[in-house]
């Protein structure tokens, strides 16, 4: 486990995706009921979850992705914090609304015409393009965003 480095998808959404690493390509699975990364070895995710230090720096410049701690054996302190910020990583929760991404190319066109995704328009795109990179998504999201 040295080396490797415990990274949180919080889009919703990507539960029980897959998901490259940037740096590696290696593919990781987002464990669909606490959204921690694991590497995929012959098609299944590890038990262990885990990425890469590689893959985690790049990943953590996406706001869907939060690195939470470093896989190897912290000392007793720094334990303790990281199991206090896994209680609330636990939870299914997300600072950002990726669900308009869910949706028809119509239903997104139409929510970001009401301006309220205008603060996250960088991190949609980002979470479009780890995910399904649907071409009319990603084309209403580039225009709303030369508009703002």
């Amino acid at each position: 486990m040295s080396g490797k480095i415990i990274i949180v998808c919080r889009a919703a959404h990507m539960r029980g995706q897959q998901v490259a690493g940037p740096e590696s390509g290696a593919l990781y699975h987002v464990n669909a009921d606490d959204g921690r990364l694991h590497a995929l070895e012959g098609g299944q995710p590890c038990s262990d979850a885990g990425c890469s230090s590689a893959d985690a720096e790049e990943l953590a410049q996406f706001p869907m992705f939060k690195v939470i701690r470093s896989a190897a054996a912290p000392p007793p302190v720094i334990e303790a914090a990281a199991a206090a910020e896994r209680e609330v990583v636990s939870e299914p929760v997300s600072e950002l609304d990726f669900s308009v991404l869910d949706g028809s190319i119509s239903a997104l066109r139409e929510a970001l015409s009401s301006g309220s995704h205008d603060s996250c328009l960088e991190a949609l795109i980002a979470a479009e393009e780890s995910g399904k990179t649907r071409k009319g998504a990603m084309e209403a999201l580039n225009e709303r965003l030369t508009l703002r």
